[in-house]
């Protein structure tokens, strides 16, 4: 079966529909207002139920090795944070620049 004529307006693509969700391009994974939403959910859980939350991550650790390493990753990113990955240089090469000003100079040698 062919498309019928008019079916796409001029410039449309099928692929391309608005919609809800993130836009093509944009800066931030998660929509900044989805987060912010989802972070004043997570606040108001941890305020209302912070005893139960203490005692399941508690009950976590002190489980058996392979299930109490979650819960260990859970303290360790809530206390200390993520550690940031970064490339250090221990003693770089030294760069030789030769600028010429003038085309026809010679290079001295």
């Amino acid at each position: 079966m062919g498309r019928e004529a008019g079916w796409f307006k001029k410039g449309q693509d099928a692929r391309r529909k608005p919609g809800p969700g993130r836009a093509r391009g944009a800066k931030d994974r998660v929509l900044r207002s989805e987060k912010a939403s989802l972070l004043k959910v997570l606040g108001t859980i941890e305020e209302c139920h912070a005893k139960d939350i203490e005692a399941g991550l508690l009950a976590g650790i002190r489980a058996k090795p392979p299930v109490s390493f979650p819960y260990l990753q859970v303290i360790l990113a809530y206390r200390v944070g993520k550690p940031v990955q970064r490339v250090q240089v221990v003693d770089p090469q030294p760069i030789e620049l030769h600028i010429h000003t003038d085309p026809t100079a010679d290079d001295g040698e």
